[in-house]
């Protein structure tokens, strides 16, 4: 229980912690530059990771074959015997006394027809007799919520063995290999990806008041279908789930230095408050670009009034070990000087970017879990109980009568079902 109970609060604090799959780059730079200490416990203990590591596997395999064996041991016992056992120790217990004016063996052989009548598992004594019902139901119970555990407990090798969680980025309307377009991936390697090509199109992003994200959706084509997708409406393919996670703005910008193209590239902006640096390798200058959709302009003072676009604009700047040489405003279809470059933004395109998982362990522990709850279900509900009874001559004539009950739950219900079965069998009538 104590090892149980670790391995539930590890993966709880695992699910606690950030996340590079839902972080970009700079925001995993800064928990990196800013909090240490969760940086390093986001490294070492996010659940992929977690799931993978050999400790956590050799404690799962420990329970997973102790909760198998004590099941196999119930399982022998109870064929042994060929019934439940009753565990009165563990049980509420409630018992009268009565003098009854009738003989024993004709009040035992009543009791016994009253109990029998009723569904209750009965056998008989010298002195008096006993009923069960409702324990092979809570036997049971109890077998298919160890096998719910079992499963939960492979969830964890079989998640090791088959995950794959990845960040897939893809700019509309440029076809990419699916192997290609990852930018960050954990668990199994991306040659057991499918061979396919990806595209995306008809990208929207709609926002309410030109502030508030409102809708994000478009298609994907994937393995030659096309396949409607927004937020919280994923697409699959061969056991892949495709998340929409992030959404942007992608500007062609032309580069020309002499007439000559030195850089001609869609550009996805991840950071569109701080702006995206891209190099260009061939002049080895890094190129500063910031996208404003609804560009205004108040004296030295440039940004965007709202997310629409309205007034599309591109800032770029070149930048030579950090400092600025040069810089520049390009209206969209527009090109201007940037010092020796000719610099055009002659397109833009939207850009996405998906969580692609693959995870088999989630199945089984929805499974394990459905049929955990079956079974602790089938138990409560069989409300396990035994009566027992014992007659024996009364001095003064006719029978003592000793009934105590037991029940594993619901004390109050026991002490009326003893009372109404003494009430039945003897006649009794408040």
């Amino acid at each position: 229980m104590w090892l149980l109970a670790l391995v539930v609060a590890a993966l709880v604090l695992s699910s606690l912690l950030p996340s590079q799959m839902t972080m970009g780059p700079q925001e995993w730079a800064r928990l990196r530059a800013e909090r240490p200490a969760v940086f390093w416990l986001s490294e070492r203990l996010s659940t992929p990771a977690l799931v993978r590591h050999p400790v956590f596997l050799f404690v799962s395999a420990f329970l997973f074959f102790s909760t198998l064996l004590c099941t196999v041991q119930r399982l022998s016992r109870r064929l042994r015997l060929r019934r439940a056992e009753f565990d009165k120790e563990r049980a509420f217990s409630f018992s009268l006394r009565r003098h009854v004016p009738e003989a024993p063996e004709a009040l035992k052989g009543r009791f016994l027809a009253v109990l029998s009548r009723k569904g209750w598992r009965c056998s008989a004594g010298s002195q008096g007799g006993e009923g069960q019902k409702g324990v092979d139901a809570g036997f049971w119970g109890s077998v298919v919520f160890h096998v719910g555990i079992l499963l939960c407990f492979l969830a964890a090798p079989i998640s090791a063995k088959s995950t794959f969680r990845g960040k897939f980025l893809i700019t509309e309307g440029i076809p990419l290999a699916l192997k290609q377009g990852f930018v960050h991936h954990e668990g199994r390697p991306l040659e057991t990806l499918p061979d396919t090509v990806v595209l995306v199109s008809e990208l929207q992003g709609q926002y309410a008041q030109g502030r508030f994200e409102y809708y994000f959706g478009g298609k994907l084509w994937i393995g030659g279908q096309e396949h409607p997708f927004e937020v919280n409406r994923p697409v699959r393919y061969q056991g892949y789930q495709l998340s929409l996670h992030e959404f942007g703005h992608s500007p062609q910008v032309v580069i020309r230095r002499d007439g000559q193209v030195v850089f001609d590239y869609f550009l996805n902006i991840r950071n569109p408050g701080e702006g995206d640096y891209f190099d260009v390798a061939s002049e080895g200058l890094r190129l500063f670009v910031m996208f404003f959709p609804d560009f205004y302009r108040q004296g030295n003072i440039v940004g965007t009034r709202s997310a629409d676009l309205r007034n599309p604009v591109l800032m770029v700047k070149f930048l030579k070990d950090g400092e600025e040489l040069y810089k520049g405003l390009i209206r969209l279809g527009g090109a201007e000087e940037v010092g020796p470059y000719q610099v055009g933004f002659p397109e833009l395109r939207q850009w996405a970017g998906f969580v692609v998982v693959k995870e088999w362990g989630v199945p089984v522990l929805w499974a394990g879990f459905l049929v955990g709850v079956g079974g602790l279900f089938l138990r409560f509900a069989s409300n396990e109980r035994r009566m027992e009874f014992r007659v024996e001559p009364a001095p003064e004539g006719g029978s003592l009568l000793e009934l105590r009950g037991y029940s594993r739950y619901y004390p109050a219900f026991l002490e009326r079902e003893v009372q109404a079965l003494a009430e039945e069998v003897l006649g009794e009538h408040p």
